[in-house]
């Protein structure tokens, strides 16, 4: 199932080491090489033999295992190089075929500018006997893995990492293309809950090597950002925890991607070459200001094939909270229709559809999906407006326990960015109206609670929703223009239990938050339901759905396989990732903000 190779000697400085019929596997999924016992072994000793008499000594670096320092800390992998010597694979089956690697492909600098081993012993990660030719030594090359004729190949290409900061353009025969079997979607599983969280997320890997940084689904902005060391005011994740900026990845103002996010908009370029700036403000007062970057994300189509894509996204070096609770989160994952979401540049490669969903438990995680393999039928379709970067429905009128309440014409926005669901001033006091006249009579007293502004209490503290239900009636939406779609917003779907057991109201003040008279269906009301957004035909849909398993004909090891962040479990190895290598200077021009 692997890329093994044919048996190969080894090398080094040009001359046989009497190491031979050396079988390897190609795996981008390792973020290192790895060698059995005796050929690692050999290696480790050349290259100790080649340094003998040399300005370097070992040195304890938690990187990796073996590690050397200079007289000065190294910047990069061009200060280090000169003191090592080349390795090759020669390949006896073929004619004259050899794999190079010189320094820069089994060598790393760390962030205490030491310069360290990225070959390491197989035997000790349990491999074994096999030997793994992991990204490090397939850096700097284009690498063609031939089905059709079952060959590999690769060539030198020095730009394969500069392309990372260059957007698809639309040739189509420059686009990757799926394939049937799962091949053009991608599932996620998600963390979080309403409740205590207030967040659902999932990870992603970015980077080269991949690092991992945690990401709140919202649905209701376009533009992807994660914090950033820049270095970083406000940031709520301590340093080894944030993007890492390198000045190659930075898009420039003139940049069609520098446009996109800018939309409707253009960027104020003082010079063509100036880096591109973003600014985001949220209707809480927080805000958010960094430069739009383009780097290498890790992701795994639901077949298991790998992807390594330059996408768009923002380094945010400036956060405002006005909030009593940093964002749990490192960044924002944006999955509105706009065109710089992240959805939409997978989209623009042809490696999926513009359709995405979720299915977020009540009992917190769940799942998300890109692209259109996982969804059901018999769901219930709504137009969504197309003039909106927004999820935004058509007309409904609101239904109280079956009965009309008098509100009509209800436009509301799917986000499951925000946590709870808001209503504009008349409609919030009207179904609160509702809510308190159908508990009448019934063994519920008002309450403060920290948690929520309107609360209730019981004879004894609630345990969950399940017990305070009753209580309650369900609240549907019935919208215009379709033929008899409601959204049932039963009582789970507008309370919470607190963990001081009161029964608090899920259903805020969208005025009094900021949002004037926008309507916002929050994740509160998405519970229990698998929600699926296609940007391909205007329109969006849901339908009742455990959330605590995977779709049907997803099996519980391929759950167990999502379970991981994909740098952290990537091909055939279970490894963590060092941190993504960097300069310790910025390479960022943070700009001020404008008063």
């Amino acid at each position: 199932k692997h890329y093994s190779s044919g048996p190969a000697e080894l090398l080094f400085g040009g001359k046989p080491t009497g190491i031979k019929g050396v079988d390897v596997i190609f795996d981008t999924g390792s973020t290192y090489t790895y060698l059995n016992l005796k050929v690692y072994e050999t290696v480790l000793n050349l290259i100790r033999k080649d340094l003998s008499g040399k300005q370097l000594h070992d040195v304890k670096d938690k990187a990796l295992p073996i590690c050397w320092k200079g007289t000065k800390p190294f910047k990069s992998m061009r200060d280090a190089r000169n003191y090592f010597s080349t390795f090759a694979l020669s390949f006896t089956g073929s004619s004259n075929v050899q794999l190079q690697l010189p320094p820069e492909n089994y060598l790393v600098v760390t962030e205490q500018g030491n310069v360290c081993l990225g070959i390491l012993n197989g035997a000790e990660a349990g491999l074994g006997t096999t030997n793994v030719i992991g990204d490090i030594s397939l850096q700097g090359k284009l690498v063609i893995y031939d089905n059709e004729n079952q060959m590999i190949g690769w060539a030198n290409a020095d730009w394969c990492f500069s392309a990372a900061s260059q957007q698809p353009n639309n040739k189509k025969s420059t686009h990757l293309k799926p394939h049937n079997g799962f091949h053009s979607s991608f599932l996620f599983p998600v963390t979080g809950n309403v409740y205590p969280l207030g967040y659902y997320s999932i990870s992603l890997s970015i980077g080269n090597p991949p690092k991992v940084f945690e990401f709140d689904i919202d649905t209701g902005s376009d533009l992807t950002w994660v914090q950033c060391d820049a270095p970083c005011t406000g940031c709520t994740k301590p340093i080894d925890h944030l993007y890492k900026p390198q000045k190659h990845i930075l898009v420039s103002c003139e940049h069609p991607s520098c446009g996109v996010v800018h939309f409707p908009e253009s960027p104020h370029c003082e010079k063509p070459d100036d880096q591109c700036d973003f600014e985001i403000d949220y209707v809480d007062h927080g805000s958010v200001l960094g430069v739009v970057v383009a780097d290498v994300f890790s992701l795994r189509f639901m077949n298991g094939s790998l992807i390594h894509l330059p996408l768009t996204f923002g380094c945010a070096y400036d956060l405002k909270n006005p909030g009593p609770y940093n964002p749990p989160a490192a960044g924002v994952l944006g999955l509105s229709n706009g065109k710089a979401s992240i959805l939409s540049q997978l989209r623009s490669f042809d490696l999926t559809r513009n359709v995405l969903g979720h299915c977020l438990s009540g009992k917190g995680g769940g799942f998300l999906f890109l692209g259109d393999d996982l969804v059901p039928s018999g769901m219930s379709w709504m137009p969504v407006s197309a003039n909106s970067k927004h999820y935004l429905s058509t007309p409904a009128e609101v239904f109280f326990d079956g009965k009309p309440t008098g509100i009509k014409d209800l436009k509301v926005v799917f986000d499951s960015g925000s946590s709870y669901t808001y209503f504009g001033f008349q409609v919030y006091e009207g179904v609160l109206t509702l809510v308190r006249k159908g508990l009448t009579k019934k063994p519920l007293d008002t309450v403060q609670d920290k948690a929520l502004p309107i609360c209730w209490k019981g004879t004894k503290p609630f345990k969950s929703v399940h017990d305070v239900k009753n209580y309650f009636s369900t609240l549907t939406l019935k919208f215009k223009d379709t033929q008899n779609i409601q959204l049932e917003l039963q009582p789970e779907a507008y309370l919470i239990v607190t963990e001081d057991g009161n029964a608090c109201f899920g259903i805020l003040n969208g005025t009094e938050a900021g949002l004037g008279d926008l309507n916002v269906i929050g994740d509160i009301s998405l519970i229990g339901k698998m929600v699926v957004y296609d940007n391909e035909k205007q329109r969006i849909g849901w339908i009742s759905a455990d959330c605590n398993r995977l779709p049907n004909g997803l099996d519980s090891n391929y759950k167990e396989d999502i379970q991981q962040p994909y740098a952290a479990n990537f091909g055939i190895l279970e490894e963590n990732h060092p941190k993504t290598q960097g300069s310790s200077e910025s390479n960022v021009r943070v700009r001020n903000r404008e008063l």
